[in-house]
């Protein structure tokens, strides 16, 4: 008797890409994101720290017996420091940045052996800011942003 293998198992992985730093949780039809920093303008220099949580519903289909591709929606939110600088200051602002967004995640990926896959996933996210200053909360506008994760994951 021959056995399927199911596309929705538990899964732990890390990646690199958009946030640079990434750990990656698997759950049946779950993926959480836990991201840290990136660079803006693709400068090694503008290096630009703030923090992502992701939380997305992925639909997977498995083609074949290793390809393994999957598209969804979720939220997340990202927090990092606000770049403002008030009129005849040169000092930066000491305000904080938080979004809340909706995502639209696409994972892509291959299994290279039985329980490692490697694989690629790219998320369009559309929501709104806010800053933190004292004494009151203040909303920045809505933004649209684009992450994209190359990871490598292990199935348990």
């Amino acid at each position: 008797m021959e056995t399927k293998s199911n596309p929705y198992s538990f899964a732990a992985g890390i990646g690199t890409g958009n946030p640079l730093v990434n750990i990656l949780i698997s759950i049946p039809y779950v993926d959480i994101d836990f991201g840290y920093g990136g660079f803006l303008y693709f400068k090694s220099a503008n290096f630009y720290p703030y923090i992502l949580i992701g939380i997305d519903l992925i639909f997977k289909q498995q083609i074949g017996n290793s390809l393994i591709v999957g598209g969804g929606f979720g939220i997340g939110s990202d927090w990092s420091q606000a770049n403002l600088t008030a009129p005849g200051n040169t000092k930066p602002s000491p305000y904080e940045r938080i979004g809340i967004a909706t995502r639209l995640p696409i994972s892509i990926e291959y299994k290279i052996i039985k329980n490692l896959s490697l694989g690629l996933k790219v998320c369009s996210t559309v929501g709104s800011t806010i800053f933190l200053t004292k004494p009151k909360i203040v909303f920045e506008g809505m933004r649209f942003k684009f992450f994209a994760i190359g990871f490598i994951r292990v199935f348990i």
